[in-house]
């Protein structure tokens, strides 16, 4: 009886350390993978911005999406939802000298002598949040050379309050006349009320809001002098802003891998990758070590950061398979253009093989990794045509 007691003393010991191990366990896997962004990807995917997924190229890249969005507890709770003034509370928690009143940073004074009380703006005006004014501190990767606000976000507030110029501008008076051409969003506004809500005619599409939220002046596309309101921006100049110099690298060199990654190659339907369409770039998803990028072991490397260890070996499985799929449908139309010279529909049969053998190349060159499932949907189509087409050969 005594034995029996011990022993069932001894399973419930080891029952409840196994809870506590498998219950840190857990505690650890939530940490991990509410930390890295590509966890936060599974959902925001479908945000419709393909920049949602970067970050600010004012931040270094150690910064992950909970250090801005969550509420710096271990774990982050369910259905968890970031707000301005969530995000408001963890700048200061990084950056809590500007609250500090004997601190340089708390009366901060740029070049043009402009004096900024954050301690002031942030504490009294009810509301105010950093990111109100520091709003290019985000999600926008263009290289900007500053992070301070531009000063039509002072006006938003100021233009209504019956302040002196002294104020802000602690300088002795000098004589000032305004150019034609020295314009603030807040003035084309007081014509243009809709302008923020508009789209261009173009293809593309250009949202006004998403830029000026971006700092971007009026006047970087308008000329709102003399030839008001001539567009004197060109297609050209977007790519100044829109792609890093490795990117725009990566699109020049290799258009079909870029094509595929798309999931676009002239057909009727298109299948972006997953990774497309949660707005990954070839140097943040997959080519991370840009030395080592054109090498499919740094690929293999990569994709087992995000994904299980097994996943590299599944990559190079599925190019070895691929790379038979294409040699078989090669050997097909090989023998659909020995059967087809005394076909009665040689001229259709040509224009067809051509085509074929047009999508084979593409796959080829392409390299099927870059979108696994469009390529897949392909071979299985080019196949379909290829047996179809071998019929049709044979008919004399």
């Amino acid at each position: 009886m005594e034995f029996k007691k011990k022993y069932i003393k001894l399973i419930i010991i080891i029952t409840s350390v196994s809870i506590v191990l498998a219950g840190a366990g857990a505690f650890s896997l939530v940490k991990y993978t509410t930390s890295v962004k590509h966890f936060c990807m599974s959902c925001h995917r479908d945000q419709g911005d393909s920049d949602f997924s970067r970050q600010s190229a004012l931040h270094p890249g150690y910064i992950s999406c909970d250090e801005c969005h969550a509420n710096n507890s271990e774990i982050i709770p369910k259905r968890f939802s970031a707000s301005p003034e969530l995000v408001n509370e963890n700048c200061i928690r990084c950056h809590e000298d500007i609250l500090s009143t004997n601190d340089w940073k708390a009366l901060k004074t740029n070049v043009q002598e402009i004096r900024i009380e954050h301690e002031k703006h942030l504490k009294k005006v009810i509301g105010l949040n950093c990111v109100d004014c520091h709003n290019n501190v985000a999600h926008d990767s263009s290289p900007n050379p500053t992070n301070r606000p531009h000063k039509s976000k002072c006006f938003e507030c100021h233009v209504s309050r019956e302040e002196g110029c002294e104020t802000c501008h602690p300088v002795s008076f000098v004589e000032y006349s305004a150019e034609t051409d020295d314009v603030s969003v807040i003035t084309c506004g007081k014509c243009h009320m809709d302008f923020l809500q508009k789209e261009t005619y173009r293809e593309e599409g250009f949202l006004h809001k998403k830029h000026l939220v971006n700092l971007l002046e009026c006047d970087v596309c308008h000329d709102t002098g003399a030839e008001h309101p001539l567009l004197i921006v060109e297609e050209n100049d977007c790519g100044n802003c829109h792609h890093e110099k490795t990117e725009k690298e990566c699109i020049n060199c290799h258009p079909l891998q870029n094509k595929l990654y798309l999931g676009m190659n002239d057909e009727e339907w298109s299948y972006p990758d997953v990774m497309a369409t949660a707005g990954m770039s070839c140097n943040i998803g997959c080519h991370v070590n840009l030395k080592d990028g054109h090498s499919f072991e740094s690929v293999k490397k990569a994709c087992v950061t995000c994904h299980e260890d097994k996943y590299g070996r599944y990559v190079d499985e599925f190019q070895m398979s691929l790379n038979k799929s294409v040699e078989k449908l090669k050997k097909l139309l090989s023998e659909i253009k020995t059967n087809a010279k005394n076909s009665v529909n040689i001229e259709n049969i040509k224009i067809e093989i051509e085509d074929n053998e047009k999508k084979l190349d593409f796959i080829e060159k392409a390299k099927g990794v870059h979108n696994m499932k469009y390529t897949l949907l392909l071979i299985n189509n080019i196949e379909k045509r290829l047996r179809n087409l071998h019929i049709t050969a044979l008919k004399r």
